[in-house]
């Protein structure tokens, strides 16, 4: 029964982040804590990064296909990932769980509240134009399957800092990173929302498969790998669900519902502390 649970909340979960287009580690780690509040960080963070890894492999898979993966960037920004990725999987493994939980609530919370300006800009239908390439940043062109056609410039070394802090939340809190990377490469690099959201699962995948290893060598696997597989399997399901739903919302509404719930459940999980 616990498989069966487990298979069915890693649908819900990975059918709503791929509605949003940011993953749905981030919600699935406070469940995992949830349903198994016996186990470690290491532990709880190794299934859900697990099932990142697999919906990352999938769903770059398809954006490949689909010609929306700016692959050069992807690389650096993937390759600026690996070494704080290792250090998240080492260091989570030190913390109990009485210290990871209002860590990470207030990480959910700190998301939640940076939803607003988003859902701001939505609501007006606003979208300011992209800035004038500068000394320095790097310029791309390419098109799609379907003809569309991205013209965009960024700063590549920016963008590279910043993975390094999402390789570490991707392997710390086994969020895959997508939820800080997504709006960061939109809103900060100005990167099209399509490659945006293409490239970062392409960036995830490479984050998340270096979490994964690193877990597999430091012995973090043992009885978990069945649950990991159940909720892997459970994932890739649930993103294909997703995908489905996400042409039929407005966008606006699902952000608001996303802010909801990520600072009700980070606002569960630091009061956990207070608990006898």
């Amino acid at each position: 029964m616990h498989h069966v649970l487990l298979l069915l909340v890693s649908m819900g979960v990975a059918a709503f982040g791929t509605v949003i287009g940011a993953g749905g580690g981030f919600l699935f780690v406070p469940v995992l804590m949830f349903l198994y509040p016996h186990e470690s960080p290491a532990s709880v963070t190794f299934i859900s990064l697990f099932s990142v890894l697999a919906n990352a492999l999938s769903a770059t898979a398809g954006y490949l296909r689909l010609r929306r993966v700016d692959v050069r960037s992807g690389l650096v920004f993937g390759a600026a990932t690996v070494v704080p990725a290792v250090i998240g999987v080492v260091l989570v493994r030190e913390v109990s769980m009485a210290q990871f939980s209002p860590v990470f609530g207030c990480l959910l919370m700190a998301l939640g509240l940076g939803l607003i300006p988003e859902i701001r800009r939505r609501k007006g239908g606003r979208r300011p134009p992209p800035p004038e390439p500068k000394p320095g940043w790097t310029e791309r062109h390419f098109v799609d399957v379907d003809g569309v056609e991205f013209r965009y410039a960024f700063s590549l070394r920016l963008g590279a800092i910043a993975s390094v802090l999402v390789g570490f939340a991707s392997s710390f809190f086994g969020i895959g990173g997508g939820v800080i990377h997504v709006p960061f490469m939109t809103q900060v690099l100005r990167f099209p929302v399509r490659v945006a959201t293409a490239t970062s699962v392409f960036v995830l995948g490479i984050s998340s498969l270096v979490g994964v290893v690193t877990h597999v060598i430091m012995g973090d696997v043992r009885l978990n790998i069945v649950r990991a597989l159940v909720a892997a399997a459970g994932s890739v399901i649930g993103a294909q669900i997703g995908a489905r739903i996400a042409r039929r919302l407005t966008g606006q509404y699902v952000l608001v519902v996303l802010l909801c719930a990520l600072f009700l459940v980070g606002l569960r999980l630091v009061l956990r502390v207070f608990q006898v």
